[in-house]
């Protein structure tokens, strides 16, 4: 059996044959298959990878994975005492891990490719 490549005319014999459409679907769903593998071992990576940040100061330090779950907090006692400069320096912190995580993440994203 084959298809018509011609919209024109649609009586007019073609030369793209099933087997032409068949060899393509494999390579796609063999394509699919390696983004897929691919996407789990990221995933698993992401899991257990972990990115550090930490205040401008030093005072507070914080670790999260690659999913952006925080993993470890350390906090120096001087800022209990102080509200401000602790939600601060929190802020800081947290922000300078999740970027760290957000580089990675966008690498390795980068990196997702079947290859043919």
């Amino acid at each position: 059996m084959t298809f018509n490549k011609n919209p024109i005319n649609p009586v007019a014999e073609s030369d793209v044959k099933v087997s032409d459409w068949q060899a393509a679907l494999t390579q796609v769903e063999e394509m699919g298959q390696q983004i897929q593998t691919q996407v789990m071992q990221l995933e698993y990576d992401l899991e257990t990878q972990v990115f550090q940040g930490c205040s401008v100061d030093y005072a507070i330090g914080v670790t999260l994975n690659g999913n952006y779950r925080l993993i470890d907090l350390m906090i120096d006692r001087e800022l209990l005492g102080d509200p401000d400069r602790l939600k601060n320096s929190l802020i800081e912190a947290y922000g300078s891990a999740h970027e760290h995580t957000r580089l990675y993440v966008q690498q390795r994203l980068a990196l997702l490719q079947p290859s043919l």
